[in-house]
């Protein structure tokens, strides 16, 4: 049965480096949440780049100001990484320094070869590169020449290491970025010379600048340098994350070191008395209290007795004075009940006996055929009591022939509640 292999990629940082990164990072009133290796953060930043390629091996090289980082991917997974300490800052010193012509002796200093870099670029072709006042270009070309050939040939030497130890056939694709990406003819000179094409891919390709930007022009022109630091930003901690473990996991780091025995069992006795000395406060606390409360009840026992006498007296009191209220009330509109009452009885209609309280009026008579039969004449008077806005409910107990009368005759029980 064949082995099964696996491939590990480890990464460092000085713990001095670390500690001005993060003293840095501090004073900037910013929190250091992780540290990506360049190659993580180069995959994310141009992760579609690298995963378009199935099947082929593409690079990833960042130079920057000081150093060359190059990645080596493989069907989107890291293959090989190498820093070199060149960059672009290599370049622009090599570029400065004396030159000597027919014209006379021309000295460029190390700011006046970065802005000849970044305004032309590096002299490739001596017959295309712009003229410059009183500067031989022949002569750049030829100063700034071992530099970038230095630069070409560590990369070459980094891609046929990679072979060697892979078996890998050649790299089919490479992306420069970084600051020194934008440098004029560079790319020009790497893709021939190491027999590649070498592209310079967007960082922001698929992704938008924000609208609280101050200045998105600006930003658009540098933003190639910050391809390193937008991938890292993007990663945020999702691989290797080189910030050290008690910084990282401060409170897993303090749990791990005092979950000892010797730890533990002192600390369990300490938080057992603690615990104990609390609710051993907390009750005796409770029970001053108690007994506080309990002394002032009997110290005031007898002023809510004599409290709830007047309370009682006041209430009784009350409830006198609404009856009071509520019968003076009836006792008012009792004129206007008799009036309603003789404006609706008829006239064939005779009360024998009223009984009229402030919530019911009970009536006993007699319904005589004068005009139309007793029945009817009845009816017709409990149809008036009840349509009338003084009465309510009102209900005929019972209505019963009088033989005592030669004409017809009932004797009638009528309830009705009162409404006013």
């Amino acid at each position: 049965m064949e082995a099964e292999t696996r491939d590990y990629v480890a990464a460092c940082i000085n713990l001095k480096t670390f500690r001005e990164i993060e003293y840095i990072i501090r004073r900037a009133g910013l929190r250091l949440v992780s540290i990506s290796v360049m190659s993580d953060s180069l995959e994310k930043a141009f992760q579609s780049r690298v995963m378009e390629e199935k099947n082929k091996i593409v690079s990833l090289i960042y130079m920057g100001k000081r150093t060359t980082n190059i990645s080596i991917f493989k069907d989107g997974n890291l293959e090989f990484n190498r820093e070199l300490n060149i960059g672009g800052e290599n370049i622009t010193l090599a570029m400065s320094g004396v030159l000597v012509s027919a014209e006379g002796r021309v000295e460029i200093s190390p700011d006046e070869a970065e802005k000849i870099k970044v305004e032309h670029g590096i002299p490739v072709e001596v017959e295309k590169y712009p003229k410059l006042e009183e500067i031989p270009i022949s002569q750049l070309q030829a100063m700034v020449r071992p530099a970038l050939e230095r630069v070409q040939d560590e990369i070459m030497r980094t891609f046929e290491y990679y072979k060697g130890q892979t078996g890998e056939a050649a790299i089919h694709k490479i992306y420069l970025t970084g600051g020194s990406a934008m440098t004029i003819n560079l790319v020009d000179f790497l893709s021939e010379g190491l027999g590649t094409p070498v592209l310079v891919p967007d960082v922001m390709e698929g992704r938008i600048y924000s609208e609280k930007l101050p200045d998105k022009a600006a930003l658009e022109k540098v933003v190639m340098r910050l391809s390193a630091a937008i991938g890292a930003a993007l990663l945020a901690g999702e691989k290797v994350n080189l910030m050290p473990e008690e910084v990282k996991h401060h409170f897993k780091v303090l749990v791990q070191k005092y979950s000892k025995p010797q730890y533990l069992v002192p600390a369990f006795v300490v938080a057992l008395l603690l615990f104990y000395g609390v609710f051993w406060y907390q009750a005796y606390s409770l029970n001053q209290e108690l007994k506080s409360i309990q002394k002032k009840l009997e110290q005031y026992k007898p002023r809510i007795a004599s409290l709830n006498v007047l309370e009682k007296a006041a209430i009784a009191e009350e409830k006198k004075r609404l009856e009071f209220m509520a019968g003076r009330e009836k006792g008012t509109k009792m004129p206007l009940v008799f009036e309603e009452i003789s404006r609706l009885i008829p006239r064939s209609v005779f009360i024998n006996s009223l009984n009229l309280t402030p919530s019911e009026l009970h009536m006993w008579g007699t319904a005589f055929e004068i005009g139309d039969t007793a029945e009817n004449i009845l009816s017709r008077f409990v149809l008036a009591l009840s349509a009338s806005e003084f009465f309510g409910d009102v209900e005929l107990v019972q209505a019963v022939k009088n033989y005592e009368y030669l004409q017809d005759a009932f004797n009638f029980e009528i309830v009705a509640k009162m409404t006013i």
